[in-house]
């Protein structure tokens, strides 16, 4: 199930901004958040912008906003991860399938 399926069962409706990944993208035009008053900072796929050219000032400007974005997401995600190896939940995802 794609995850950009599931966002409004992880909102709970007084968000004023959203931080996600590119598997979420295009989770605004989404109908069943038509009305919804929020800020998506929903990351770049690196498609997007690596087709500009490195040298270019706008791959430059969009690698900078992604970085930000992602440094957000990182402090908000770190603190899940430890809390979920504390529990023992951890190891059952680093587990390669068999």
């Amino acid at each position: 199930m794609a995850d950009v399926t599931q966002v409004d069962k992880l909102l709970h409706g007084e968000e004023n901004v959203v931080c996600a990944d590119a598997g979420y993208t295009g989770v605004e035009k989404r109908a069943e958040h038509d009305g919804r008053e929020v800020i998506w900072q929903v990351a770049a796929r690196r498609s997007t912008y690596k087709k500009l050219g490195k040298s270019s000032a706008l791959y430059k400007a969009r690698r900078k906003i992604e970085k930000a974005k992602a440094q957000v997401r990182a402090k908000v995600e770190h603190p899940f991860r430890v809390i979920k190896r504390q529990l023992g939940f951890g190891e059952q995802w680093n587990q390669k399938p068999t």
